[in-house]
């Protein structure tokens, strides 16, 4: 079940072009934390990068099918779809960092990722980062 302040957190960014919130996410047994971004930003980010790996595919022989196939799936996420604004299903995070606990605490960044995570599937979140 999803906390119901957390999809209220990320309904504000869904609506706030520019907004951005750094959150700190416990799911199962791993801690993710990252700059959370509004779900369109999220969208044009990963549509891009599903255009530079259907450009990567296309230059190998086999890889045509995969590539368009990958190319309609990006043109279906980045559509706007308005009635779904109001209830966010998912947190988007930018270069999100893997959190393993010790001394000191080791964060692994994730550069150039963007990270989609299920809001019901968020045991435990704060705001700010790990360290």
């Amino acid at each position: 079940m999803q906390d119901p302040f957390l999809g209220a957190l990320i309904r504000g960014l869904d609506n706030q072009p520019d907004g951005i919130i750094t959150l700190t996410l416990w799911v199962g047994s791993s801690i993710i934390t990252g700059t959370a971004i509004p779900r369109d930003e999220y969208y044009q980010r990963f549509a891009a990068g599903i255009r530079i790996a259907s450009e990567r595919l296309m230059s190998e022989e086999d890889g045509a099918i995969n590539a368009n196939e990958m190319m309609e799936i990006g043109s279906k996420l980045s559509m706007d779809n308005d009635e779904r604004r109001d209830q966010p299903d998912a947190i988007h995070l930018k270069e999100p960092q893997l959190v393993t606990l010790g001394n000191p605490l080791n964060k692994t960044v994730l550069k150039g990722v963007v990270l989609r995570v299920r809001l019901d599937s968020v045991d435990a979140f704060m705001l700010g980062s790990l360290g």
